[in-house]
This record gives structure tokens, sequence and C-alpha cells, in this order.
């Protein structure tokens, strides 16, 4: 059946404003040229288009919306950016055009596609696009196409394509499964065929195929054309009584034009000279308004039964001239069936001698296999005095076999006593391998007729004959079946009719009518609906033979199949069909060979292939850039292959341009129904927007992380000598100091210290956070790390005046981890509970051991969070609003570098709090190693041990090189400086030092450059190089270290620092 095509308002489509329905009058119509429809029409598709989910309007030439639907006028939603809803009656061109002049985009876009849709340059327009007014995030898709009905222009329609829809995998994979087992059955059916088929693919008979059967039967090339008059058709040519038939008189050029060619015997003269002599039939394939649209024809070899046939004619006039000219050869024996006389015509046949043949000495020309036999009922014969006649093998004179006919008849005396035995033999070769050629003919014909019934049973085919001039309607058990009928009941042409369904009765019966008309009809072909006893729907597909008697049809023969899975079959692929065809998705499937067999409208346009046509010529590799195919064809799918679906976001490429289109590709397995694969399918998503946003972004992060390093080395500099000075002058004047002057003094060495510390914690998280912390794991006691913490954090928590009580297990608590990041957690709890807790509050540091695990807590007394706030405390540059807090300043990034280096130990921190005013804890949670804890670690500021040393410090910022002069002479050491790589190398020369302070950042000749000359100096070859810098550690590490430094510090140089490498020179 054919679907029904959507019409306009005019012609039966509605149009609807708020819950009514609206169409144009008769007298509208009228006046606009329209022609008109019936009610009942008219409200059939005015119900159909109003229950479409989609906003549907049709427009005039003239941009007037002659007709919408209830979803298009019912729509809150704009038209576009600054455009409301443009309903009924309205002209949208004009709306558009007024959006244009105000500078709409979408205006511009939408005014553009649907003028060429209107003037006839394009047959339809696709746009997705979000009206800048639309709710965040809702997208449109609207589309406009050409109609062929004046005067309506075009046809538009709108839908929200926001919510994609989810996977047709399993639609898909059902009906590709099933057309597949389908199509596989008929060619089954076709090729196993013993019979030659043949089809003609259109009206004009230019087209026709054969199956493997008549292909062999003609001696043509797989695939080869029937047809006379195809440019490419073989040679074959007809004759009838020794003429040739013309192209009109072929059988199928008759049967294309509507005749029904019954069964006649042709003789063809194949391409390779052999004459097949065949029975053929006919029939052309009528379509549903009964014209012949294809035909079909049947082949039958009857060149061997014919050359039998002849054979057997000849052998039978052989044996008649035989007897006429007393045989092939006559022998003669005496009484006992000893001969005794000479048979020149046995000789000359069987090529024996006299001597040869005497006695018993024929039966020697006997083929040994029929020799006993023969001398069986020679003997029986004799015995009996009765008649022998044998068929036999007989040799010739060529040393061959021929087959023989033994006859001999006894002749008697009066007495009754057998006188002489007189015999003949004749020829009866060439009937036995006629009769031979018979067997195996009929045997193929029982095979053919076997063949042809299993057809039937795999194609669940039933038969029919009904009989029109008694009415009697006969089915075979199949039909019954299909029918719901029982043996007892008996079929009726009433009963056939009344079970067809409704809808398709009229249909039916009006086939069954042009079959029986003697001058149109002939060919039954129909597929209808039946409603089964047990109330069940099928779809049955028959067809017919109508067979006319004196211009009377007298009887229908024919069969009907159940294809009411191939229709599912169809719907469901037609489903699959019109959902992939709408689909914004990538949607394509291929065989086990990477070959594509379908890619969606949409999914040709992603990679810029012009055609269904042009995708299957390509390989599935070819979807991907060169770079990319190793991994996709490699890795990529035979993952897929063993896990039956897969993932990845990829390139593909596109085939018009060569642009990249990301996509978020998702494959998975087609399989048959014993669950083998038989495919892959893709749904995939174009991600190239989002791609691009997250390049962007990390772009973004990496000139953050310039930033930063840059910021720190630029805060640096100016630090180290602030940091310098003070410790100088609380080394040398402290002493003469007022009170006041050492308070100030101290301050600003705290607070350049806690400047210092931020400047790190801010490098620390950006390394952290690019994964540039490497760990030095190592097997240590908590204990130990924790007290390290305690002295570190002990000046902050004094000068707060609270009181800190810590709580160790007496067991030792083995981690295997970076002893000095562990420590850096821990006082940067301590540090936190310090600053966030009120003038003499009180701070508990526990420890216990809990199963594998090791249990730290950090408790205060101080202001507490907010509860709101707990899942967010850990968060990079996270603050608590808190007004004792936010007097300490800070980052907001000492917690989030707590949890960053408890979780690359394995470990895990939590923030709890009962809210503002009730303090706060965080537990700390690592797992125990079973390995032994090494020596503790080192206590901080133990004694300076005194030196004397040599220390030269090159450097160009003059206050950063004469402050760091002055903090090392507090330790006792002779020390010279230099402004410059140049004046560097010359004093390294003169003074000879131990130990050079060198800066890595200086202009003209860096430190690195430095470096190397002053090491292919003699006085630098023992000279301990230490690298002065303001970047982060792991930025210059390896390049100091090619340069020829022993060790590097960052400015400022920490009192520690330095008093561990001096003690190093010790």
């Amino acid at each position: 059946m054919k679907s029904p095509r959507l019409q306009p308002a005019a012609y039966g489509f509605p149009t609807v404003s708020n819950t009514r329905t609206e169409s144009l009058d008769s007298s509208e119509r009228d006046a606009r040229g329209l022609p008109t429809r019936s009610d009942n029409a008219e409200a059939f598709w005015r119900a159909l288009v109003d229950a479409l989910p989609e906003e549907v309007a049709v427009v005039d030439r003239q941009g007037v919306i002659v007709a919408a639907n209830s979803a298009w006028i019912g729509s809150a939603e704009p038209i576009c950016d600054g455009l409301e809803h443009v309903g009924f009656q309205h002209n949208l061109m004009e709306a558009l055009r007024s959006r244009v002049a105000a500078d709409s985009a979408d205006a511009r876009r939408l005014l553009a596609g649907i003028e060429a849709v209107l003037a006839g340059e394009r047959r339809e327009f696709h746009l997705d696009y979000k009206p800048g007014k639309a709710p965040q995030g809702r997208w449109f898709a609207l589309e406009a196409r050409q109609m062929p009905l004046e005067p309506l222009a075009l046809l538009l329609c709108r839908r929200d394509i926001t919510t994609e829809r989810g996977s047709f995998a399993t639609a898909l994979q059902e009906s590709e499964q099933r057309a597949r087992r389908r199509s596989a059955e008929l060619q089954a059916i076709l090729d196993a065929a013993p019979i030659g088929l043949s089809i003609a693919q259109s009206a004009s008979g230019d087209h026709i195929r054969g199956n493997p059967a008549l292909e062999r039967m003609f001696g043509v090339p797989a695939g080869g054309e029937f047809s006379k008059v195809a440019s490419q058709s073989v040679d074959l040519r007809l004759f009838q009584s020794g003429r040739e038939l013309s192209v009109a008189e072929l059988p199928m050029q008759r049967a294309v034009r509507g005749e029904t060619v019954p069964g006649q015997i042709y003789d063809i003269l194949c391409p390779d000279g052999r004459v097949v002599t065949a029975l053929a039939t006919a029939r052309p394939i009528l379509d549903e308004s009964g014209k012949p649209r294809d035909a079909v024809g049947a082949f039958m070899d009857f060149t061997q039964i014919r050359r039998a046939e002849e054979a057997l004619r000849e052998s039978e006039q052989r044996f008649r001239s035989l007897v006429e000219a007393y045989a092939q050869a006559v022998w003669e024996t005496d009484e006992t069936g000893a001969i005794v006389s000479d048979s020149p015509t046995w000789r000359a046949s069987t090529g024996q001698t006299l001597e040869e043949l005497l006695g018993d000495g024929w039966l020697n020309a006997v083929h040994p296999e029929d020799r006993a036999d023969a001398r069986r009922r020679w003997r029986d014969a004799v015995a009996a005095r009765g008649k022998f006649d044998a068929e036999s093998r007989l040799q010739d004179r060529a040393g061959g076999w021929r087959w023989t006919n033994l006859r001999a008849t006894p002749t008697l005396n009066s007495d009754g006593t057998v006188r002489r035995w007189l015999g003949m033999s004749v020829d009866i070769d060439a009937r036995k391998r006629a009769e031979a050629a018979l067997r195996a003919s009929e045997e193929r014909y029982r095979e053919s007729e076997f063949r042809l019934q299993l057809a039937l049973d795999s194609g669940n085919i039933g038969i029919y004959e009904w009989r029109l001039d008694t009415g009697e309607l006969i089915w075979d058990d199949r039909l019954r079946a299909q029918w719901g009928l029982s043996p007892l009941e008996r079929p009726t042409f009433a009963l056939f009719l009344e079970s067809i369904h409704p809808d398709d009765r009229a249909r039916v019966r009006a086939g069954i009518d042009r079959a029986l008309d003697p001058e149109t009809g002939g060919r039954l072909q129909v597929e209808y609906r039946v409603i089964a006893g047990d109330r069940s729907e099928k779809w049955i597909s028959a067809t017919g033979t109508v067979f006319f008697e004196a211009g009377r049809a007298v009887r229908m023969v024919g069969t009907a199949q159940d294809v009411t899975q191939r229709k599912g079959a169809e719907i469901e692929r037609q489903k699959f069909v019109s959902l992939a065809e709408q689909s914004v998705e990538f949607i394509g499937i291929c065989n086990l060979s990477f070959e594509p067999l379908y890619v969606n409208p949409a999914g040709l346009r992603l990679v810029g292939l012009k055609g269904a046509e042009e995708a299957v010529r390509v390989d599935v590799a070819d979807f991907f850039f060169p770079e990319d195919r190793p991994f996709v064809m490699e890795e990529f799918f035979p993952g897929v292959l063993r896990e039956g679906q897969g993932s990845v976001e990829i390139r593909f490429r596109r085939f018009d341009t060569g642009e990249a289109v990301w996509m978020l590709y998702n494959v998975f397995f087609l399989r048959d129904p014993d669950g083998g694969p038989i495919g892959l399918a893709t749904v995939s998503r174009d991600i190239t927007q989002r791609k691009r946003a997250e390049e962007a972004l990390m772009a973004a992060d990496r000139r953050k992380d310039e930033f930063l390093a840059t910021l720190a080395h630029e805060l640096r500099n100016p630090l180290a000598p602030i940091c310098n000075a003070t410790h100088v002058l609380l080394h040398e004047t402290a002493p003469t100091m007022s009170v006041r002057d050492l308070g100030l003094l101290a301050m600003i060495e705290r607070q350049a210290r806690h400047l210092v510390r931020l400047v790190d914690d801010l490098m620390e998280v950006s390394r952290i956070t690019r994964g540039k912390v490497e760990l030095k794991m190592q097997a240590v006691d908590l204990a130990d790390v924790l007290r390290h913490a305690v002295e570190t954090a002990q000046p902050m928590i004094d000068r707060a005046g609270h009181e800190l009580r810590v709580i160790l297990p007496a067991a030792p608590m083995a981690l295997e981890a970076d002893p000095v990041r562990l420590a850096q957690v821990f006082t940067n709890l301590l540090d936190n509970a310090a600053k966030y807790t009120e003038a003499g509050g009180s701070i508990r540091l526990t420890a216990e051991l809990v199963g594998d695990q090791a249990v730290v807590t950090v408790s205060d007394s101080g202001v507490g969070i907010p509860a709101d706030m707990l899942p967010r405390v850990f968060d990079l540059f996270t603050q608590v609003d808190r007004s004792l807090g936010r007097a300490q300043g800070g980052l907001g990034i000492g917690l989030a570098l707590v949890k960053s280096l408890l979780g690359l130990h394995g470990g895990t921190v939590e923030a709890r709090s009962d809210g503002l005013g009730s303090g706060s804890a965080f537990i700390v949670r690592l797992p125990l190693s079973r390995v032994g804890a090494q020596a503790p670690m080192p206590m901080m500021n133990e004694p300076c041990k005194p030196v004397a040393r040599r220390i030269l410090v090159i450097d160009d910022d003059h206050d950063v090189a004469d402050s760091l002069v002055m903090f090392l002479e507090t330790f006792g050491v002779e020390v010279r400086v230099a402004y410059g790589g140049e004046a560097g190398l010359e004093a390294l020369r003169q003074f000879k030092p131990e130990l050079v302070f060198l800066d890595i950042g200086m202009p003209k000749m860096d430190g690195y450059e430095t470096a190397r000359r002053l090491r292919a100096l003699p006085e630098g070859q023992a000279v301990k190089l230490v690298a002065l810098t303001g970047w982060g550690q792991e930025q210059i590490s390896d390049r100091a270290h090619d340069a020829g430094f022993d060790c590097q510090l960052t400015k400022p140089a920490a009192f520690d620092d330095l008093q561990k490498l001096l003690d190093s020179l010790s």
C-alpha cells in the first residue's frame, strides 16, 4: 500500500489557533483558487497532523502562513531572536525581513534558506539554531521543503532537538538481522532451484537476470544479461519448429507486456554452440493497478529427455532391421547347447576366433560381471528346453563392451527332444544407455520435486486450487494451518473472503476479479491481512495463475505464504530508517571487513560525503586521519570485538576539505540470532565545539601556570634582600635595639617569611595540579613526622597564646611516605588551627592506630566552619568568611595542598565542625606500612658548626647580592661578591672560593653559561656550585645539573638550608 502524502490546509491539512482547529472556508478557498476535498478527508488529515509533536506550517509564494497545526499555533517559542510567534495568515517573510533589518543573524539565515527554496534553487533547507530569547540550552531544528501543489510553496517543520533520542541499536540490529535472514532464505531457494528461473526487472524487458541453474543450462557467465534488447546481453537464439523467433515473440518479452506464456518447447542456440531443448513458461508480475511491472520465467532442460527418446527410437529401429536381416549375429548349437559350427556374424561382431567360439567359449565374450548370470540362464534354458533371453554386455571388435540381447530358441524333434538351438544377438546398447539416461532424468525430476517441496516447507508456502466451474476450493495442509482450519473443515470462497481483514477485503476481491478477466487477467499477486481462527492477525502474500477455456476462467492455481515476520521487519526497518534519517547524530553500519553499508544523512554531512553511494565505496579506515588509523584498526576495533562495544574520542576526517571533526565514537556489535557477530554499528556525536573549548581551557591553564611561576619569581627577588637584611639585623644589632624596634624587626622577619611561604604554597599547588610533584618515599615513623610538624608550627601557636596538647601512641606508626611532604601536611593543619582560633585557645593533636590505618586528628576550639562550607573547604582558593580568619589573611590554598599531598600518599582528610563558634577537627587517615621506619627526622635549628670558608656570591641584583653576603657573614665565613658573569669568573680566579652562589637569571651571560665557563677553569673544577633562582625547583633542576651545578636554592634562601649547606663543607 502506498503511504498517504501530507496535504496542506486547503487540501485537508489543518490549522489550529489556541484549542480550536481552523482552516480556510469554501469562499476563501475559491478566492485563493485552491481545490477542495471532502469533509471526511479533511477531518482525517486535520487529526493526523495535529497529532504530530513537531510544529508544522504551510507557506504560500507570498510568504503567508496559510495552514498550521496545533503545535505551531500553540508554540510560545520565538521564531528567532527578537521575533515572537508568527501565526496563521501572517506573513512570515515580511516578519523575517524586519528582523534582518535589525541585524538578526538567525533571521538572516532563515530568510536566505527559505527564499532559496521558494526560488527553486534547492528542494529543501535545514537549520539547527537556538533563538536568542529561548531558554538556556534549548535548540530547534527547522526544515523547509518545496511542495508540488500550487499555489502552496513550501512546508515548514520545526522541532525541539535539545533532548536527543536514545540509541537505535536494538531496532537496527533486529531489522537488519531479519532482512538479512529473509534475503538469505530467498537467495538459497533461488540458487537451489533445479530448474532455470529468470526475472525481467523492468517493464520494457531489457534487463533479464537468471538464477545459477539457468546460467549453467545456457552456458552464460554468472550475472550475465539474458535480454535480447540489452546492450550487454548474451547471444541466445530461440527456435520453434526450425524458425527463429523475433524479440517480440520471446517468452519473457511477451510476459512483460502482460501475456501469460504457457509451457512450450523451444530449441535454444547457446553462445558456446550447444543446442538446448527447454520447456519454458513466463508470466507477468502486476503492480497494484494490475499493470505489468516485471515478469518471471521458468525453463526446464528437456535436451536429455529428447535425446533419450531419439536414442530409444533409433535402437528400436535398429532392432527391427537386425531382426529383419536375421539379427546382428546368428549362431547355432547342438542339443546340449555347445556350438559346433562356425558363426561368421558372431565372430565379426565379437572379434572371437573359431577356436574361441566353439563349445561354450562364446560365454567368454560376455562381460565378466554378466557372465555368471548368462551361463546360469543358458543352462536353465537348455535343461528346461525353453527359450533363452538374457541382456548382457558383449565385447565388440574394438575391445569395448556393448549391451546385447542374447536370444535362443530350441528346435525340437518329432518326439519332443531338442535337435538344435538357433540363436541370435541384438545390439541394445543404445536402448540401455537411453534407459539409463531416462532413469537419471527421472531421478533428477524427483530430486527437483523434493527440492521444490523443501522450498515450500522452508518458506511456509501453501498451495491452493480453485475450481471455478464447481466452486470447489482445495487447500494443502500448510494453507490450512495459516488460516487456522482443522482437517475436517472445508474451505470455501465465502470463508476465504470473510477471514480477510475488512480494510483489505475490497482490494483483494478487485485483484481476483482482474485475474479472472480473460482480456487483462490470468495472474494474481496480492498481499493482505487475515484474521485467523485464534483471532490473530497475519500477513499473507498470495499468487495465482488462471486457466481459461474458450475465453472462460475455469481454474486458478497458486500459492499463499505467511509473510507476517517480513512485514513486521519492514515496519520496524521503516521506523529505524525514519529515525536514522532524521537524527543529527552520525549513524553508520559496516560489515566485519570494515566496508560501510549505511551512513545516515547527518553522518554524510559531518564527513563531507555527497551521498550513500560514495559512502559505501570507501573503507572505514578512510574516515580517520593516517596517524590515528593504527590505533583505531589495531587497538580500538579489536577491543570492540572482544568486549562487544567501545567508546573513544577520535577525529573524523572530512572527505571534501580534509578538516578534522572531533567525535565521541561509540561502536557496538550487530549479532545474528545465534549471537555471532555480523557487523558493527555506531551512533556517534560531534564534539568538535567541546574539544575546542577544552583546548582553550588548557591553554588558559598553561598561561595561568606560567603567570604563577613568573609571579613567584618576581616576588622572590625582592623578598631575598628583605629576609637577608632582617636576619643580619637580628643577628648583629639586636642587643643594642630598643624593645619596640626589636619587635618591629621581628614582625618584619615574620611577615616576610609568611610571604615566602605563601609564594611557596602557590607554586606547590601549581606543581601538584600539573602532576609535577615527585614524592621521595621512604619508611618513616609517623610520630617523628608529627614532632617535626609541631616544632615548625610551635612559634605561631606560642605567639597566639594557644595551649597545644599532643597525644601519640607508644607503638610505632610505620608509613611508606615522603617525610618532608607529610610534615608539610600537618604543619599546614596546625597553622590553620592556630590561625582560626582566638588567642588563648586550645589545640589538640592526637594519633592512633585503627586497623591497617594511622588516624591523626587536629582539633581546635576556634571559630568553626559553617555546614554549607564543609564540602568545599578543601577546594583551591576557598576561604571561610570568618572574621578571625580573614584578619589572618591567606590565599585559601593550604587545605587544598593538604588534600592533594595526602592523595599522593594514598590517604584521606575529612573536616568536621558543628558550626560557627564550635571549633573544628580535621581527621587524616594514612595506610600503614609493614616495613619498619628508618632513622627519625632531624630536628630543626640544630646549633651551627663554626666554619671558616671562602664563599663567592655572583648576582646582578645588588640588593640581593649584598644582603646575601651580609647574611652569610653571620655564619663567620669570608664572602666576596660579583655583579655579573664576567666579573664572577675574574673573582673566581683571584679569590679561589670553596663555595659559589650563582644567580640563574642574569642578563648578558646567564647563570648556565657562567657555570659552564666556570667549570672550564682550573679553579672551578673542584668548587661547590650552588644555583640561586626565583623559579620552582623542578623547573630548572635538569638544566642546572647539565650546566655543572651541584645543587640549587630557591630565593630567598632559608636559614636552615644555608646552615646545612655550610655544614656539608666542614
